[in-house]
């Protein structure tokens, strides 16, 4: 008589699980199984894995009874479609090795599904523990690294060093940079340990899905040459890291500006919403007139004759000067501070009154209470 393998399981726990390790598939991978969750029974945990070549990511379910142990690889889409419109009940998942059939038993119906061979998936990377880095930090400030600078990665995928996140152990300090030329943003935060100098970068997409599942309570992070590995409760995260060196931004960053303003940052971020509509339609740029505590935003669009104007009361007693912006890079940036003052550095003008090199943006605080340090840059639109 052929086996049959079966557990039962909670329909909501298992559509909640599934769902969280969801986002690494991607359409139409090079390895058609790589469209499968592999889910693999050992006792009495249930493990559910995805991947796409380069980020793995698993999540455990405890079960109620020994289940034996076996492999399924099942396509996600009908899986995840099937429970997504089932009412919370216990269902039994019923396996057919020979046949490769997984059939879902729920209290009104009995679905089939025809799976692949769990033996073609690929097998998880292997971290060999006495050749890595470990670090201890806290998730909150992991995801709150990823946040503060995932927002001016570049989203070119064939540009796969700067559509990535650099992370820089310092001692006992965390900093991760990310760029997209345009824009730049370095956050650091400090670690309760000192770890010595470890340098990686890891792609963007990864991070997208690593933020999603961290917990804010302490974690331990892994670092190999060729990896990161980190476990967040019950689930597991695996992403190969980016080899190419990252540029080097402490080159980029100014030293020497004296022209600052303070300003309102949700005053500024209204007027620039405003008149964000008001720009053309190629390089979006709003032009900043500023003079003793007065800025001036100018935002015109030659095409359709369209144009806004608004002053906003500032604290600046520097030299008179203009500087032009794409309004949606400066929004980003402005919406990632979270301080109610921002102050602006701005380079020396020309004899035109035009300060053509980056800005500098950074939160306003107060550094006793503030535990960590943002520094934002973003390049002018030349006038």
């Amino acid at each position: 008589m052929d086996r049959v393998d079966r557990i039962e399981i909670s329909s909501i726990c298992l559509y909640k699980s599934l769902l969280r390790v969801s986002g690494v598939i991607v359409n139409k991978p090079l390895v058609p199984v790589l469209e499968d969750f592999l889910l693999e029974i050992n006792g009495d945990v249930l493990t559910i894995t995805t991947s796409d070549m380069s980020t793995t990511m698993y999540t455990n379910i405890g079960l109620d009874g020994n289940y034996g142990n076996f492999k399924i690889a099942v396509p996600s889409k009908i899986l995840l479609e099937t429970l997504k419109n089932l009412p919370e009940q216990p269902i039994e998942l019923i396996n057919d090795p020979v046949k490769n059939i997984l059939t879902i038993k729920s209290l009104s119906g009995k679905y089939k599904i025809m799976c692949d061979d769990p033996g073609i998936y690929p097998q998880d990377v292997k971290v060999n523990v006495g050749e890595v880095n470990r670090i201890s930090i806290s998730g909150k400030k992991l995801i709150e690294s990823i946040e503060n600078t995932i927002v001016v990665a570049s989203g070119d995928p064939l540009k796969p060093v700067i559509n990535s996140i650099l992370f820089e152990v310092n001692n006992n300090e965390l900093v991760s940079v990310a760029t997209d030329i345009h824009r730049l943003i370095k956050y650091s935060v400090s670690l309760g340990d000192c770890y010595g100098n470890i340098r990686f970068v890891v792609p963007k997409r990864a991070l997208v899905l690593l933020k999603n599942i961290l917990i804010h309570e302490d974690i331990q992070f892994c670092i190999t040459d060729r990896y990161m590995y980190l476990e967040s409760g019950n689930d597991v995260f695996i992403s190969a890291l980016i080899k190419e060196e990252y540029p080097d931004y402490e080159r980029v960053i100014p030293r020497n500006y004296k022209n600052t303003l303070f300003i309102n940052r949700l005053e500024l971020l209204g007027a620039l919403r405003r008149l964000a509509g008001f720009t053309n339609g190629i390089n979006f740029q709003i032009k900043f007139s500023i003079s003793t505590n007065k800025l001036t935003l100018i935002a015109e669009d030659t095409n359709s004759e369209n144009d806004g104007v608004e002053e906003i009361e500032c604290n600046y007693n520097y030299q008179d000067l203009m500087i032009s912006y794409n309004v949606k890079y400066l929004l980003e940036i402005l919406m990632d501070i979270k301080t109610d003052t921002v102050l602006m550095m701005f380079s020396d003008p020309n004899d035109n009154m035009i300060s053509n090199n980056a800005t500098i943006i950074k939160p306003f605080h107060d550094k006793e209470s503030c535990n960590y340090d943002f520094i934002a840059l973003i390049m002018p639109i030349f006038i």
